[in-house]
C-alpha cells in the first residue's frame, strides 16, 4: 500500500466504477449515492483522494444515474465491451 499511495504524487490517480459494480439504473437513488459514498470512504481510508471521474458499470445509466453521479464526480462516461489496442 506504501507505493499505492506514493502514486499521485507521480502524477497518477485512481477512478472507480462504483463498490459492487451493479447495474445502477436498477438502483434505488439511495442505492445509488451508498455505492458512490462506499467508493468514497474507501479511498480516504486509504489515504488515497476520492475519485474525481466515474465509469458506469457494463455502461449502464439513465437520467437519474447521471444526475446523482454528477453530486460526487466531475464527469461520468460509458465503456464498451471491446478492447482497444495500442496504437489506436
Amino acid at each position: 500500500m506504501k507505493e499505492v499511495k506514493k502514486l499521485p504524487e507521480l502524477g497518477w490517480d485512481f477512478q472507480c466504477h462504483t463498490h459492487t459494480h451493479p447495474h445502477l439504473s436498477n438502483l434505488t437513488d439511495a442505492e445509488i449515492r451508498a455505492e458512490l459514498e462506499k467508493v468514497n470512504e474507501s479511498f480516504q481510508a486509504a489515504g488515497l483522494p476520492v475519485p474525481e471521474h466515474h465509469t458506469y458499470p457494463y455502461g449502464d445509466h439513465n437520467a437519474t444515474v447521471k444526475s446523482i453521479v454528477t453530486e460526487y464526480r466531475k464527469s461520468g462516461r460509458t465503456a464498451s465491451e471491446n478492447m482497444e489496442t495500442y496504437p489506436v
